[in-house]
Formats: structure tokens, sequence, C-alpha cells
């Protein structure tokens, strides 16, 4: 085995040596990079600019072959060699040299024993990728053309007409826009400024700088989210879209839904408005989570340039654990999955009261389906809920879970705490994260947040019931209230007298048209889109396949009750596994009266007849709106519950997080 060493030689002030020369055309050799070649005709005295590939160097002769040969003159031998610039990383390197050979394929030169180095770049200029295709557009006029070679600080484009356009419509003095496309997809566009404009009238060189330092992707929001710096600190990886090479960030802080990077201020690869697709954020050196995000700034702190990075599109299971990252760099005991055996989950739901006495009386008969229904849950891997957990020396004190409902509508539920340590608020203020920043970056599985509490649960009543009561817009933030009942059905009862005036038939898209209209009426609430019941939804399976692909079921079936051709209720039967809700809520028949007059408790009890027959079953938890039916005909009804849904659009969103805030800091 050798022990020789190698010395590497600095680059010297003034130039370079001609074996660090040798050691820098290897590089672009390696690399596939080309060197510029000058040449000026002897007679004309014009230059031209070609490309040329080095070949390996062994030290004192540089080698190259043309890229392409279309570009070289055929009269070449009336042209000297004015000089070769070899690229560098933030110089360049000017040879000049005498004993050369220029060939209709290639060139031959003598390396000088010192080369002068170019003034230094404040930033490199990265050669680009020739897939980049390019537009420069003012006033509805675009020239087409390539993208030679990028810094944020200026991009220099190659240009040409088509048809009868002229380099002198664009003026200086009005907004240019530069599209950068990359197999069809844009990753780039934004204003820029023509920096210097050579060439002639059909084909020119322009060298353009970005104008935006800045551009949201977001709109502003009155509570900024919390951003942290993580430790051991992560980095991203990505192909950059203009180079199409690799490269690796630094992580400064990070956000739900962003990030800021570091990069050395002279090599900067990113601009505002670039957009990254398949970057990978890795922890401790290991891929953590991928995500499609765009520069939103750029900005210089001391050698370093900071740019901001905002996620534009990621799973919905990589954003989970990118939650459960950022609420771990706030508060170590701040969890986003439970892996807790279930006795101890449930042990803790009697600690806390949840599970009282007479809910447990409800539900006990059901023990072994409500294990196996969290096992499905919160242990595996699944799309259709999400847990929120406070733990402190292997103790729960806090949990709420979401669970999706509907195709754009997620349940909050099992909201509990231990009275110490502010758990309760703290696992709130995660879930609320969960809402909010997934509906911007996931809007199609996220619009509408419900929560379903007891109107005499001071805790819900106060901090839900009261925001919605403040906020007094049933657009952003409603409450309708159900009653509930426990009912046994006799199947042998004869309804005969009943069935000739009376039908119960699948719903219409026209009797939802109609219930639609009904509650509107009524309420102005946001019930009718967040539980599915219009005419463009209520036939959407997307959750049912969705809970069926994690070995779960969820189904429900919409039922018309009709007096001759009028309807007069509507009733949706939710066919779940038992336990999704410890209340029994997702598994339940939601029965909406429209005609009070004509809904008689008679009438009633033989839709839950017809319900019965039609699922097979002997009893029902019952969910009845309005509530003022029970008053009304004196109903025995067990208990009310208040269905608060929230519109996670910006105005609900900032209203929640700024009433949030004065609870959660």
């Amino acid at each position: 085995m050798s022990t020789d060493t190698k010395q590497v030689v600095p680059y010297p002030g003034p130039g370079m040596l001609r074996s660090q020369v040798a050691s820098r055309l290897n590089l672009l050799h390696f690399r596939s990079d080309p060197l510029l070649v000058i040449v000026r005709h002897r007679e004309y005295d014009h230059t031209l600019t070609l490309k040329a590939i080095p070949q390996i160097c062994h030290g004192d002769w540089l080698r190259a072959k043309w890229i392409d040969k279309q570009d070289v003159p055929r009269n070449l031998h009336l042209y000297k060699l004015e000089k070769i610039i070899i690229p560098g990383i933030a110089t360049a390197l000017e040879l000049a040299t005498d004993n050369v050979w220029l060939e209709n394929d290639h060139l031959q030169a003598e390396i000088p024993r010192r080369l002068s180095m170019r003034t230094r770049r404040n930033v490199h200029r990265h050669p680009c990728d020739p897939a980049i295709e390019v537009w420069l557009t003012q006033n509805g006029i675009s020239f087409e053309g390539r993208l030679v070679d990028y810094s944020p600080k200026g991009l220099r484009l190659e240009l040409a007409t088509t048809g009868p356009q002229s380099f002198y419509w664009f003026k200086s003095d009005q907004d240019i826009i530069l599209t950068l496309t990359r197999s069809q997809q844009t990753v780039y566009a934004g204003r820029v400024e023509v920096i210097r404009s050579e060439g002639d009238p059909d084909r020119r060189t322009v060298i353009v700088k970005p104008v935006d330092t800045d551009t949201p992707r977001y709109q502003p929001k009155q509570e900024r989210t919390k951003r942290f710096a993580v430790s051991p600190s992560p980095d991203i990886s990505f192909i950059h879209p203009l180079t199409n090479d690799n490269n690796t960030l630094a992580v400064r802080d990070i956000a739900i839904l962003g990030m800021s990077v570091r990069e050395n201020r002279s090599r900067a690869l990113l601009m505002p408005g670039l957009i990254l697709e398949n970057v990978v954020l890795n922890v401790c050196g290991s891929p953590f989570l991928t995500f499609t995000g765009q520069v939103v700034y750029s900005k210089n702190e001391d050698d370093e340039t900071i740019c901001g990075i905002a996620i534009l599109d990621i799973s919905i299971d990589d954003h989970y654990r990118l939650i459960g990252l950022i609420h771990r760099a706030e508060d170590d005991n701040a969890f986003v999955r439970l892996n807790h055996d279930p006795e101890k989950f449930f042990e803790f739901l009697f600690d806390t009261g949840f599970l009282y006495p007479a809910k447990y009386e409800e539900v006990h008969a059901h023990r072994e389906s409500f294990i196996e229904a969290y096992r499905k849950l919160y242990l595996n891997p699944n799309r259709v809920a999400r847990c929120f957990v406070y733990l402190e020396d292997n103790e729960i004190y806090g949990h709420v879970s979401a669970l999706r409902i509907y195709r754009n509508t997620w349940l909050n539920h099992h909201h509990a705490a231990l009275g110490k340590r502010g758990s309760g608020l703290k696992v709130l203020r995660q879930i609320s994260d969960f809402h909010t920043c997934s509906f911007v970056l996931n809007p199609l599985n996220m619009r509408y947040v419900v929560g379903i509490w007891r109107p005499a649960n001071d805790f819900p009543a106060k901090f839900f019931g009261k925001f919605a009561a403040k906020l007094d817009d049933p657009t952003l933030c409603s409450i309708d209230t159900f009653s509930y009942l426990h009912t046994t059905i006799d199947p042998c009862q004869n309804w005969d007298s009943l069935r000739e005036t009376w039908k119960f038939d699948q719903a219409t898209r026209q009797d939802i048209c109609e219930f639609e209209g009904y509650y509107q009426k009524r309420s102005g609430g946001l019930l009718t889109k967040a539980f599915d019941l219009t005419p463009e939804t209520f036939e959407d399976q997307s959750v049912a396949k969705e809970y069926a692909s994690s070995g779960l079921k969820r189904e429900r079936h919409l039922y018309a009750v009709r007096y001759g051709l009028d309807l007069k209720a509507l009733v949706e039967v939710q066919d779940s596994d038992t336990g999704l809700n410890l209340s029994e809520l997702t598994n339940a028949v939601y029965i909406y009266v429209l005609d009070e007059n004509m809904i008689t408790p008679e009438v009633l009890k033989f839709v839950q007849y017809m319900v019965a027959i039609k699922q097979q079953w002997t009893s029902a938890t019952i969910m009845l709106y309005p509530n003022t039916y029970v008053k009304r005909y004196q109903v025995d009804a067990e208990k009310d519950y208040a269905v608060w849904i929230l519109n996670l659009n910006i105005e609900g969103t900032d209203a929640y997080t700024k009433h949030l805030s004065r609870y959660c800091k």
C-alpha cells in the first residue's frame, strides 16, 4: 500500500499553475462540461464563441473536441485564437497562447506555466440543461429560446425571432415576463429586466435579472405559523430544475408550511419563484419526507444567502410526519402517534372521566370491537385517522384525534385530558395546526372540521360555542343542534296503514336539492356542504373506498321519506364499524325532518322501522334534526348534541387561530 500523500496546492491569488489547470480540465472532462473558445477573424476582426469538451489532460497540452460542428466555420483557418475560458466555481481562467492548432473537429493548445484569472464573480454562473425552454413575453408578444447559464442575479438567454417579429418591440420601461419550462412543466415565471442585449436582428443573446425578491405563495395570515430550529439540523436534497445537478442545502428553520435554507452567497442556486420538485427532507442523513416547493424569498446575511421555501404539494402522510417533527421541536412531550397498548389508552379514558358510567354502560358490550377499531385506526398506517397525544413519563396526559368522515370533512373527537400541565389545550393546538395547514396544502381532503358535543359540557360550549357566537357568521362557523335517541325496533309490527301513503325510497338528486334549500333557509350553516348533502357530492363513494383500503367500514345510504310526491324527511344511514367513535355518532341514523306537522311520532317510528328492514337492524342510534321536534311532540330524547362546523378558508382559519391563541400560547 502506498503511503505517499499528495498536498493540495491552494489557488494562488494572481493566477493558476499548469498542474492546477490540468486538474481543472480533467474535472470538466469528468463532468462533460464545456470550455468557451473565443476566436477572432484575422481580416474582419469579428469574434465567435465556440464550445468544446476538453479531453483528458496530462499537464502540458489542452485538447478539446467541438460540441456542435455546425457552429464551427468552414474557413476556421481564417480565424485566430483570442482566448479560452475555463469555467470555475466563482472564477474563470483565461488561456491565451500562440502555440495552438484549430481544426474542423478539435483544437489543441499548449498550456502556459501560469494562467491569469478573470475578475472574480460575486455569484457563480451555472451552466444550464439544454432541455430548458425559454419564453420572454411582453404585452402578448413572446420570443422563444434557450437558457445558456444561470445565477440568481442574472440569466443568459439565447433568443430567436419567429415569423414577423422584431426585438425592437421590447420596451425597457414595461414589465417583461420570463417563463422557464422543463418537459412542458413551468419551473419559473416572473418579472425580469434586461441588463444587456447583443446580437443580430433575428438572434440575440440577452442577460436578464429577476425583479421580484419576494414572491409570497399563500395569502398572509393574521397569526403567522411558528418556525423552529430542529436539532440535529435537517437538510434538503433536490435536482435543480435548471442545471439538472444534485444539490444539498442545510435547513435553518422549519414550519408546517415551509422552511428556510442556507446557501453560500457566491455559489447561490435559488431565486424567488423557482419551483423545486421531489425535494427530500433528510433527518440524520436519512430521507424523512418528500415535497414540491417554491422559493419565495432570498436575503443575504453575512456570507450566507437565506432562502425561504414554501411547500406547494406534500402527501397527507408526509405532512403528518412534518407536523410531528415540528411539535416535538416545540415540546418533547408532544406526539402525533399513539403507540401505546390499547389497554393504556382506555385506562386514560376512564381516568379522565371521558368514559363516564352512563357512556360505558352503552359501549361495554362492544369492548373487543372498540379495541380492534383502535388498532386499525391508530396503530396501522391509514389516510382516515390522525391522533395527537401529550405524553410525559410514559403516561398519557392529553389526547385528541381526527377522523375523516366525509369527502372534505374531518371530525375532531375523543378529546380528553388529565387536569394538569395544560395538556388538553396543547393537544388542541396540535390538531388545529394539522387542520389549518393541511387545508392549505391538500384542500381536496380537508375543507371542514366538525366537533360534536353535548351543550351541557362546559369546555366545548365555552371554547367552541362562544367562538361561533362571537364570529356570528354561519358561512364560516355554524352550530346545529340534534336530539339523540337510542331506539329498539320491533320488526313484527304492522305498518300497512302507512305504507299506502308514505314512501321510503332511495334519495334522488332532486330530493337533495330540495333538502339543501330547506336547510339553508332554516340554518344557513355549513352542514349540507360538510356532510356531502349537495347535488354535486351526495353520491361520492371516495370515503367508503378509503376506509375499505384500511380494512375498515364506513358506508352511508340516503333515503327520502315522501308523502305522495312531496319530500317530508331525509334519512342518512351511517353504516360503520363499531368503535370508530365511542359515542357511536359515526354509526347512527341521521333523520332530517323537513315537515314537522306531517312527520308525527307514529310516522317517525315507521321511518325507523323501514331503516331496520333495509339494514337488518333491531336497534339504532338516532340523531334527529331539528331538535325542536322532540319538544313539540314531547319525545323522550336522551340528550342533545351540538354539531359545530368550521370552514377552513382563510377567513375561518384566521379567526379560529386568533381565538385559539388566547388560550394556547
